[in-house]
Formats: structure tokens, C-alpha cells, sequence
């Protein structure tokens, strides 16, 4: 028999009959997921209303109050001066305390490197400076503080009594017009600061000045005879192995330079200082046959 699927009918005349599927609605378990979803809704709401007590207990307990706030590392600055700057108040809740805007402020202080700002719950807060070492000062039409990581951060006062070396050859506007070649200079001076320190050739308390010339490189002063010692750019740490012979040299022969140029290699020219006789340059020999 053969059927006619687009009339929807039979052959025989006959319409087809589709069969219907019956819903049947479980009742029992619609109420329970409707159940369980409002427990979940519930559960969420009073987990809400606990964490929000909880936080308003925290942030009004007096059991979270500042007590105490406790300084060190300060040096230069009293403890006095650290609290002002730090501006906490006691009494105010200790998680409440913005810790890095705490630290902000006390760096603005020109002393201040570092400041470290933590809390010791419940009722403490901790703070840790770190104060700027002078190394050196520099002239820059006023004398300046500078760190050992050069950075120049104060203008030096009647109460800043330091025995370090001055740097010169630099002016302000060539400082701020060419800012790369400056601090590469400075950076030269205080790596030949440092070296001085280690090698004790000539203590940084005996160097009165050591000036930056963009061209003709670094030359240092000596404080006792004002003795000019020219180091250049670069290989300091042999141009003072060197110095440090040279140095000895003179002592023991009980003269005095004009001024010592390391800057030939394995040669050091000295220009003798000697009132009897006149100023000669003078070619030491060779510092590697020492």
C-alpha cells in the first residue's frame, strides 16, 4: 500500500493520526528544587548579614584600636618628627590605617630613603626608616647632600656638619639641560669615593674635592697639599692600585706632587712640588716593574 505523505493522508482516504506524548508533572520534586533553591537563596542572605556584622565588629571594636606606634631606624630625624609626619592617631582603628599612603608621607622628608609601615595586630603599628647616608656634597652655585646613590636630596644647613668630599665642575643648568651626562659623572665620583674606602690609599677624609670636567674626566684634590690627582673616566680601580705605590713612593723619599696623572696606562707622570728646585714633570717608572 503505498502512502501519500505530503496530503497527510492515506490512500485509502484515511488521515494519519500522530501519536501524543502525556506530560506528567512530578510535583513532589518541582516543590523540592524550589525548596532547596530558596535554602541556597537563605544560606546566602544570612551569610551576608554575618560577614557584614562581622566587619562592622572589626572596624568599630575598641579591641582594634591604636595603641601604640613604635619608630626606629631614625637617626637625623627624631622620633618626634617620624609621628608627625606619619600622622596616625591613637585611638583610630588599626585596619582602617591606609599603611602606603602612611609611608608616602613620611618619605617626602628629604632624609627619609625609605619608610616601612606595618601593623601588629590588634592594637600596633610598626615603623622602620630608612635615612639617607651624605657621601658627599656638591656645589652647584649652593652646596647640596648627595647619597650614595647620588641622588641629591637636601641643601646642606649650618646643623649638616659632614667631613666628606665636594664634588665641583658641574653648574645647575648644565645639570638640568644635560641630565645624563651629569649623573654619569656623579655616579664616576662616588664609585671613586668607594674605592678610596676599601683600599685606604688616601682616606676620603683626606680628599677635599674631586671635580667633573664632561671632558677632561675626574680629578681629585688632596685636602692636606691640595695635590691634583687625574683619574679620567674609567679604570679606577688600578689608577689607585697605582696611586697607592705612588703615594708610598713620595712618603718615603719625603716629597710632595703638584699633581699625579694616572691616566697613561702603566705609567704615572708627577709633577713634583719643590721650593729649592723648579717644577719638573717627572716620569716614574714603570708601576708593573713595582
Amino acid at each position: 500500500m503505498m502512502k501519500d505523505y505530503k496530503a497527510g493522508k492515506l490512500k485509502n482516504g484515511k488521515r494519519s493520526v500522530r501519536g501524543k506524548r502525556k506530560i506528567k508533572l512530578n510535583y513532589t520534586r518541582v516543590l523540592f528544587n524550589l525548596f532547596k533553591g530558596g535554602s541556597f537563596l537563605l544560606s546566602i542572605g544570612v551569610l551576608g548579614v554575618l560577614v557584614y556584622v562581622f566587619f562592622g565588629y572589626l572596624y568599630t571594636s575598641p579591641y582594634f584600636r591604636v595603641e601604640r606606634i613604635v619608630v626606629s631606624g631614625e637617626n637625623r630625624l627624631s622620633e618626634i618628627e617620624v609621628l608627625n609626619l606619619a600622622r596616625i592617631d591613637k585611638g583610630s582603628n588599626i585596619l582602617e590605617i591606609d599603611l602606603r599612603r602612611v609611608s608616602d608621607r613620611i618619605e617626602q622628608h628629604p632624609w627619609v630613603q625609605k619608610a616601612f609601615v606595618k601593623r601588629e595586630l590588634p592594637q600596633r603599628i610598626v615603623i622602620d626608616v630608612m635615612e639617607r647616608v651624605p657621601v658627599a656634597m656638591i656645589n652647584l652655585d649652593r652646596l647640596y647632600l648627595v647619597d650614595k646613590k647620588g641622588v641629591i636630596f637636601k641643601e646642606v644647613g649650618p646643623e649638616d656638619g659632614f667631613d666628606v668630599p665636594v664634588l665641583t665642575g658641574l653648574e645647575s643648568e648644565y645639570l638640568a639641560s644635560n641630565k645624563s651626562i651629569s649623573r654619569n659623572l656623579i655616579e664616576k665620583a662616588l664609585t671613586i669615593i668607594d674605592e678610596l674606602n676599601k683600599k685606604g690609599t688616601l682616606g676620603v677624609d683626606q680628599i677635599s674635592e674631586i671635580n667633573m670636567d664632561p671632558y677632561a674626566g675626574l680629578t681629585i684634590f688632596t685636602l692636606e697639599d691640595g695635590t691634583q690627582v687625574k683619574l679620567g673616566f674609567d679604570g679606577y680601580e688600578q689608577k689607585l692600585n697605582h696611586l697607592k705605590k705612588v703615594v708610598s713612593d713620595l712618603q718615603e723619599r719625603s716629597e710632595k706632587a703638584e699633581y699625579i696623572n694616572l691616566n697613561y696606562g702603566e705609567k704615572v707622570y708627577v709633577k713634583l712640588d719643590k721650593t729649592d728646585l723648579p717644577k719638573t714633570l717627572v716620569a716614574l717608572h714603570d708601576t708593573a716593574r713595582r
